[in-house]
């Protein structure tokens, strides 16, 4: 279910400059009204949610460093940005500058990658234990 889900969700970030005109808004909308949906999962969910950091020797048994915590909430909150981030850009973009977006779907496709991996790069260093970051001394 969840790589039909992705799948569907791909196919529509890189083939949205190919819609007509009043499809593509119709599909900005839709996005934009799952953030708002996002939004809500994010203010009624509660709670952290802990994962402990392991660390493992070569030859020696692994051991737990700290744990990490993070919002139960985070997921909800940055999807809730890049819904509603795709659907605003959906809506600002015009008839031809969606055109010439669709004839570079490989670059498309590169900037994505990157803004996911940056974001997540990000939450990651968020959601690191103090321990981890180096001191100011």
């Amino acid at each position: 279910m969840t790589f039909a889900v992705l799948s569907v969700a791909a196919a529509a970030l890189l083939w949205w400059g190919r819609l007509p005109g009043p499809w593509r808004r119709g599909l900005a909308l839709l996005t934009s009204g799952l953030g708002v949906l996002f939004l809500v999962w994010a203010l009624s969910s509660e709670g952290h949610r802990e994962a402990s950091t392991t660390a493992v020797i070569v030859l020696g048994p692994s051991y737990v460093t700290e744990h990490a915590s993070a919002s139960a909430s985070l997921p909800y909150y940055v999807m809730t940005a890049v819904s509603l981030l795709l659907g605003t850009a959906g809506l600002a973009v015009s008839d031809a500058t969606a055109r010439r977006l669709a004839d570079r779907w490989m670059a498309t496709a590169i900037l994505l990658s990157l803004l996911v991996t940056a974001t997540r790069f990000a939450l990651d260093k968020a959601a690191a234990p103090p321990s981890s970051a180096p001191s100011s001394r």
